[in-house]
């Protein structure tokens, strides 16, 4: 197993043009999107199962 080497965990990061800072915002508020999918779905779990 090779050591890992933590200066290979960002490899060479190329200028970021416009379309890359674009799916970087779209990647983040995909995530964002998905945790607040994700807290709506438990709390709704919740209230059901103390509902029932």
């Amino acid at each position: 197993m090779a050591k890992h080497d933590p200066r290979v965990t960002h490899q060479a990061e190329p200028d970021e043009t416009p379309s890359d800072v674009g799916a970087s915002v779209l990647g983040r508020l995909a995530a964002v999107g998905l945790a607040v999918l994700v807290v709506v779905a438990v709390l709704v779990l919740a209230i059901y199962f103390v509902a029932k």
